[in-house]
């Protein structure tokens, strides 16, 4: 295996870092994958999931108890995606916050999952990201906005809650800066 992205070969977990293990489930294909995360909140159109201390919350707080997440064929392969940002596909955590490059990857497995969306075009950034409206920042948020043929879009991001801006915020900000 090649050095990752950080110059790690294969990123191998932290020292005083603890990771939950996450089995990714395509409710499309019915393939699955355990991806190892950090604290985080996944947050998707539709539904949202918190990720801590070992335990998977649904929408609602209430425990998943076998660390399960059904999500569509999109967004299995964006979340590959950004676990895939150092070169180890294992573990999601500071060291896969690559920019803007999370969109090529995002875009690659896209394709490879035969997903009918592609990451939509950046049209906020002057000049655009060069992989789209997709991006993995250093404040822990990774994201990535999607379109189909139709014209149907989806939002989708990873928060990794040690890092990212409290949630108060974040709310504060959202009118103003999102």
């Amino acid at each position: 295996m090649g050095l990752g992205i950080n110059g790690i070969q294969g990123t191998q977990q932290q020292k005083g870092v603890e990771y939950t293990p996450v089995k990714i489930k395509n409710k499309d294909s019915g393939k699955s994958v355990v991806i190892n995360f950090i604290d985080s909140e996944i947050i998707s159109d539709k539904t949202k999931w918190k990720i801590e201390d070992g335990k998977v919350y649904n929408s609602e707080g209430k425990i998943i108890r076998n660390n399960e997440i059904n999500v569509p064929n999109a967004q299995a392969a964006l979340i590959l995606a950004a676990a895939k940002g150092d070169g180890n596909g294992k573990y999601l955590d500071e060291n896969d916050l690559i920019g803007s490059g999370y969109g090529e990857i995002a875009a690659a497995e896209l394709k490879k999952a035969n997903s009918k969306f592609k990451i939509a075009k950046d049209e906020v950034n002057n000049p655009p990201m060069p992989f789209g409206d997709a991006d993995a920042m250093e404040n822990g948020q990774i994201y990535a906005n999607a379109q189909n043929e139709k014209g149907e879009r989806i939002h989708f991001e990873i928060r990794m809650t040690d890092k990212f801006i409290s949630k108060d915020v974040y709310d504060l900000l959202k009118g103003v800066l999102f």
